[in-house]
């Protein structure tokens, strides 16, 4: 049963109404990165099979503030939520925000995927409140990495952080947003070897995170945070992705009308050197 809001708390569920609108991705539609980092808008129904036993094939999607269930997700091996499950969690008491959370634990365990990683976001603020062990037996239905890595059933090894630098002064959004100081000393304990680094703020945001990517070569990058960016780059030898779903519309308002990012990882770029899970 949802909690009662309070009046402050009302007022900022209509804001996020009237801002964050329901014009999903047409059903059926996916952006599919081949092995050369190429993305293209097709069908789900025409998404290339795998070439391979032991490939895997992950769908990514990002910033999806509560719009969550207007998504249309094809399978896949492994989901990967790069954080911003929520919207201005900041100005809600602890236990809307638990609703919130457990409502979108309920629509991941509806995902057609094997396994499912999720990071925090800046606008996460109850998944910063609770910590790691609070918020994981909320999101029982995924694995929540913060500031670690953890090999999947599948294979893959993924370092997931929630870092990320404020895009305006003015935000009052700032959960897991920290000194440089201390994300320099998050990337410091990512493994060299692990397959796939995510974390919610961008790549160009984050000197550390680049540093790690040029230097170890690490083939995957998830992000998401600045809508507008959806898409994929070539940083040195690393395939990185910008999977944000929102989007922002001329009149500034968001729109989950970014399509969610399939790629299938061949198992010959498969890592199996980093095991377990580490804690910062």
């Amino acid at each position: 049963m949802e909690p009662p809001q309070t009046e402050r708390e009302q007022k900022l569920s209509a804001l996020i109404t009237k801002f964050v609108g329901q014009d999903a991705a047409p059903r059926g539609i996916c952006h599919y990165v081949d092995n050369l980092g190429t993305l293209s808008e097709i069908q789900q129904e025409n998404i290339p099979r795998k070439k391979r036993s032991g490939d895997v094939r992950v769908v990514a999607i990002s910033d999806t503030h509560e719009r969550h269930d207007l998504i249309d997700l094809p399978p896949g091996d492994v989901l990967l939520h790069c954080g911003d499950l929520l919207m201005f969690n900041a100005g809600f008491g602890s236990k809307v925000g638990a609703h919130k959370l457990r409502s979108f634990n309920r629509w991941l365990s509806t995902t057609p995927h094997k396994e499912r990683v999720v990071i925090g976001g800046n606008h996460d603020h109850i998944m910063e409140t609770l910590g790691k062990e609070k918020t994981q037996q909320m999101l029982s239905h995924c694995i929540y990495l913060h500031d670690e890595h953890v090999t999947l059933e599948c294979g893959l090894t993924i370092f997931g952080t929630p870092v990320s630098v404020a895009n305006t002064k003015q935000s009052p959004n700032r959960a897991f947003q920290y000194a440089s100081n201390k994300i320099d000393k998050i990337f410091s304990i990512v493994p060299p070897s692990i397959d796939i680094l995510m974390t919610h703020g961008t790549l160009d945001t984050l000197p550390s995170a680049q540093t790690l990517l040029a230097k170890h070569s690490i083939p995957y990058y998830f992000c998401g945070h600045v809508h507008e960016e959806h898409g994929v780059q070539i940083f040195h030898q690393t395939i990185a992705t910008n999977a944000s779903t929102m989007s922002r519309t001329d009149d500034n308002k968001f729109q989950p009308s970014n399509p969610p990012v399939v790629m299938d990882i061949p198992f010959s770029r498969i890592s199996t050197s980093a095991h377990g899970t580490s804690y910062l």
